[in-house]
C-alpha cells in the first residue's frame, strides 16, 4: 500500500518537499560534521608534501593524522573527486606513506604487506602491542573478544613486518609526527575477502600512561667497552609511595641519541617506555657500575594518561663518568741529608688493567724528579687516554716499576701496585707515590808493590777522597801490599784509621796500624752501613800516598779515578819507585859578610814536568853530637825551591847565602825535602852522616865540605880508576927505561 494513499496531492507535494529538506539537511549536518568530528578516508597528498593525508587505490581507505584537516588543490579548491569522510564508528588505517608509495625504509613492499606494516606499526606507536610484536598487558583486556588475534595476524610475517613497523615509528618519532588513532575514534581494519586474516576491533579508550626514561651522562667513546663503564648494568627502579613496582628501566649501551642513553622496559627489552596507572612515581637508581657517579639517584614524575607523545611522563637523570685523576704519578728523588733532591730521566713502565683493556707506558721523571701520565713524560708505549683531562684514568689497576735509572743509582725494581677501585677509598684525586733512589754503592781494590822487586808494600797509608761530596777517609794496604774494601766487613771498626795525622803517620810504630778495620762512605745520603754493599759511593776520587816511615824515600802516588756504579774497582798494581836523592854541598864564596853555599842536588824518579817544592834546612851539631835546627832570629832557617824536571833523573844546584857571623864555629849538616803539592814524597835528614856535614871555624870554612851521600860502589869505582891509572903511568914508565 501506498504511504500517500489517503493524501492529497498538495499534501503529498508538501510530505515529499518535507522528506527532501530533512534529507538536504541530514546531509548537509553530515558535511558539516565531518569537518569537525570526523575523519578524512580518502583524498589527494598536497603537492606541498605536507599534510599528511593520502590518495587510495581501488576506493580503499588512507589514514588522515589530523581531522580537522581538509585536503586542497594547488589553487584552494577541493579535488574534483572530492574527500570522503567517516564517522567516528568506522574508519580503515594504513602506513602514512601507503599508497603514495609502497616502498618503506629502501625496501620494495606489495600492497598488502604495506597495508599490514600500517596497521602494525599505527598499533606499535599506540601502545597496543609492543616492538616484538607481543600483546600489550595494558591493552589486553580491551580487545574486546578478539585479544588473541595479534599474535597470529603477525606471527606468519615475523621480523619481514615487524622490523619496518619499527623503522617507521621510530622516523615519526624523530620528526615529531603525532601517528596515533585519534582519540575517541573507533577503527576497524577490514582485509580483502581473498585473505585469511580477520577483522579486529581497536577500542580508543586508554586508561593507562606512559614514561620514558633519558640516561644524561657524557661517556668518551673510548669508555665504552670498559665493563667498569657498562650502562646496561644501570637499574632505575620504578616506585610508588615508597613501594617497588617490579617495573624497571634498563639501558642499552649501542642505543645512544644525542640526549643519552634511553632507558627500556627490563621486562621487555623491545620497548623504550614502561606503561603505568596514572599516578606519582619515584624513580630510583639502584645499582650502578663501579665507574659511573650516582648524582640524581632518586626522582619523582607524575605520569598521566597516554593520548599522544606530548602526555608521554618522560624523566632525565643525569650522571657522571668516575675517573681517577693523577696530576703527579710519582715523585722520584734521593736524600742529602734531611734534603729530597729531585732526580731527572728515571723511567718508569706504567701499566694499567681495566677488565677489557691493557694499556701500557714507559714514563719518565723531569728536572723536578716528577712523573706524569702526559705527552710531556711519555717515551714510549700505547696510547694515552684522552678523558677531558691529562693524568685521568678509568678505574682499574695500576702498576708502576722503575725500569732504568742513572747511572750511579741503584734500580728499584719494586712494583707498586694500586687499585684504582678501592685503594683510594672514595677520593678521585690520587696523591702522587715517594720512590726513593738509593746510589750504586761499590767496592775498591788495588795493591802496592815496590817498582824494582815487585815485592807487596805493606802497611802504606793512603787519603781516599770523593771529591764529588769531599768526603775523606785514611785507608792502609795490609801485610801483602793489597788494600780491598770488602775483605772487611763495614762494620767493624768503620773507618777507625782516620784518627791517624800525617805527623804521626811519620812517627807511629807499625804495631799501631790496624789493617782490620771496615771502609764506609755514609754520601750525601748518610746510608747506613751495610755489609752486603759496597763501601763507595759514586764520584770522583783522589786517591793520595801518604809519607810515613814504610814509604819513605818513594815517589808518592797521587790519582784520580771514577766510580759510577760499578760493583768494583780494580786499580790494579800501584807501582811504587824509590826516589834517589843525593846532595853535594859546597862552599863558593865567602867574601864579604856572607858564605855562599851550593847544594848540589841528584835525584832520580821524579816525574816529569810535574812542579815540585825543594825545602832546605840545616841541622847544627854540637860538640856532644846534639843535633838542633839552624835558626835566624829564632826562627828555623828554610830555604824554598820551586822546581820542574824535563826528566826524572837529573841534578839540581841549589845556592844558599848565610851570614858569616850565623855559621862561624858550627858544624852543619844539609837536610832535604822534596814536595808535591804541599805533600812530602821524598826526605834527605841524616843528622851524622859526616858527608852531608860542613864544618866552619871561627874565622872561615876550614872545609868545602864533602860530596855526601855517594854510594859505596861509587867509591869502589874511583878506587879501581885510580889503581888502573897508576899501573898505566907505571907500566909506561917500565916500557921507556925511565926509572
Amino acid at each position: 500500500m501506498s504511504p500517500f494513499k489517503n493524501t492529497s496531492k498538495q499534501e503529498r507535494v508538501f510530505i515529499i518537499a518535507t522528506l527532501c529538506l530533512l534529507a538536504l539537511i541530514a546531509f548537509g549536518g553530515r558535511s558539516i560534521d565531518a569537518q569537525e568530528s570526523s575523519y578524512l578516508i580518502y583524498g589527494r597528498e598536497r603537492a606541498e608534501n605536507s599534510v599528511r593525508t593520502y590518495l587510495t587505490q581501488d576506493n580503499k581507505v588512507a589514514y588522515c593524522f589530523d581531522a580537522n584537516l581538509m585536503t586542497l588543490n594547488s589553487s584552494g579548491q577541493e579535488y574534483a573527486n572530492e574527500p570522503m569522510y567517516a564517522d567516528n564508528e568506522s574508519s580503515y588505517i594504513m602506513l602514512h606513506s601507503y599508497p603514495v608509495t609502497t616502498r618503506i625504509a629502501n625496501q620494495q613492499y606489495t600492497v598488502e604487506e604495506a597495508q599490514l606494516i600500517t596497521q602494525v606499526a599505527v598499533w606499535m606507536h599506540q601502545g597496543f602491542i609492543n616492538e616484538d610484536g607481543t600483546m600489550n598487558p595494558k591493552a589486553g583486556d580491551m580487545f574486546e573478544d578478539e585479544i588473541g588475534i595479534v599474535p597470529d595476524f603477525i606471527a606468519p610475517h615475523g621480523e619481514k613486518i615487524l622490523s619496518p613497523a619499527r623503522k617507521l615509528v621510530m622516523e615519526a618519532r624523530n620528526k615529531g609526527s603525532n601517528i596515533q588513532l585519534p582519540e575517541g575514534l573507533r577503527s576497524k581494519l577490514y582485509i580483502p575477502k581473498d585473505s585469511s586474516y580477520q577483522r579486529m576491533l581497536v577500542p580508543p579508550d586508554r586508561t593507562w600512561g606512559r614514561l620514558k626514561l633519558i640516561k644524561d651522562i657524557d661517556l668518551p667513546e673510548e669508555l665504552l667497552s670498559h665493563s667498569d663503564y657498562d650502562v646496561s648494568k644501570i637499574v632505575f627502579e620504578v616506585y610508588k609511595d615508597g613501594q617497588p613496582t617490579g617495573k624497571a628501566f634498563v639501558l642499552k649501551k649501542d642505543v645512544r641519541t644525542a640526549s643519552g642513553y634511553t632507558g627500556f622496559d627490563r621486562d621487555n627489552l623491545s620497548n623504550d617506555y614502561i606503561d603505568l596507572d596514572p599516578g606519582t612515581y619515584e624513580i630510583k637508581e639502584t645499582s650502578l657500575p663501579a665507574g659511573i657517579k650516582g648524582i640524581d639517584t632518586q626522582k619523582t614524575v607524575e605520569v598521566g594518561i597516554f593520548s599522544d607523545s606530548e602526555s608521554i611522563a618522560t624523566v632525565v637523570i643525569a650522571n657522571e663518568p668516575k675517573y681517577i685523576e693523577f696530576e703527579t704519578l710519582l715523585m722520584k728523588y734521593y736524600t742529602a741529608g734531611s734534603d729530597k733532591v729531585p732526580l731527572k730521566d728515571v723511567e718508569f713502565e706504567v701499566i694499567h688493567k681495566t677488565d677489557t683493556e691493557t694499556r701500557s707506558w714507559i714514563l719518565a721523571s723531569d728536572e723536578q724528579g716528577l712523573v706524569k701520565i702526559d705527552e710531556e713524560h711519555y717515551i714510549s708505549g700505547d696510547p694515552l687516554y684522552n678523558l677531558g683531562k691529562k693524568g685521568r684514568l678509568p678505574l682499574g689497576e695500576l702498576s708502576v716499576q722503575e725500569v732504568k735509572s742513572p747511572k750511579i743509582f741503584e734500580l728499584d725494581d719494586r712494583v707498586h701496585t694500586i687499585d684504582l677501585r678501592t685503594d683510594l677509598g672514595a677520593s678521585d684525586q690520587a696523591l702522587p707515590l715517594l720512590v726513593r733512589n738509593v746510589h750504586k754503592r761499590s767496592d775498591l781494590r788495588f795493591r802496592k808493590i815496590d817498582g824494582k822487586t815487585s815485592q807487596g808494600l805493606s802497611y802504606i797509608p793512603f787519603r781516599l777522597t770523593n771529591t764529588t761530596t769531599n768526603e775523606t777517609h785514611i785507608i792502609f794496604t795490609d801485610t801483602n801490599g793489597i788494600y780491598d774494601s770488602s775483605k772487611v766487613k763495614h762494620s767493624l771498626n768503620t773507618n777507625k784509621n782516620d784518627e791517624f795525622s800525617e805527623d804521626n803517620l811519620l812517627n807511629s810504630s807499625l804495631d799501631s796500624i790496624d789493617t782490620q778495620c771496615g771502609t764506609w762512605f755514609y754520601g750525601v745520603s748518610n746510608d747506613d752501613i751495610n755489609d752486603a754493599k759496597g763501601a763507595l759511593t759514586p764520584g770522583t776520587y783522589r786517591l793520595q800516598e801518604l809519607p810515613s816511615k814504610t814509604n819513605r824515600d818513594y815517589a808518592l802516588l797521587d790519582i784520580t779515578f771514577d766510580i759510577e756504579g760499578e760493583k768494583e774497582i780494580d786499580l790494579g798494581n800501584l807501582t811504587n819507585w824509590k826516589i834517589g836523592l843525593l846532595s853535594k854541598l859546597s862552599v863558593t864564596n865567602q867574601t864579604g859578610k856572607e858564605v855562599t853555599l851550593v847544594d848540589e842536588l841528584s835525584y832520580t824518579n821524579l816525574e816529569k814536568d810535574t812542579e815540585y817544592k825543594i825545602i832546605t834546612s840545616f841541622a847544627v851539631l854540637d860538640a856532644d853530637g846534639n843535633v838542633s835546627m839552624l835558626n835566624v832570629d829564632d826562627v828555623q832557617f828554610t830555604q824554598e825551591t820551586t822546581y820542574k824536571p824535563s826528566d826524572s833523573d837529573g841534578i839540581l844546584p841549589i845556592e844558599i847565602k848565610l851570614n858569616k857571623d850565623l855559621v862561624k864555629g858550627k858544624r852543619l849538616v844539609a837536610y832535604e825535602k822534596i814536595l808535591k803539592d804541599g805533600e812530602v814524597i821524598c826526605s834527605h835528614e841524616i843528622p851524622h852522616d859526616k858527608k852531608q856535614m860542613a864544618v866552619f871555624d871561627d874565622d872561615i870554612p876550614t872545609k868545602k865540605l864533602h860530596q855526601t851521600g855517594i854510594p859505596q860502589n861509587m867509591y869502589l869505582g874511583f878506587i879501581a880508576l885510580g889503581t888502573l891509572i897508576v899501573y898505566l903511568l907505571i907500566r909506561r914508565r917500565i916500557d921507556r927505561d925511565v926509572w
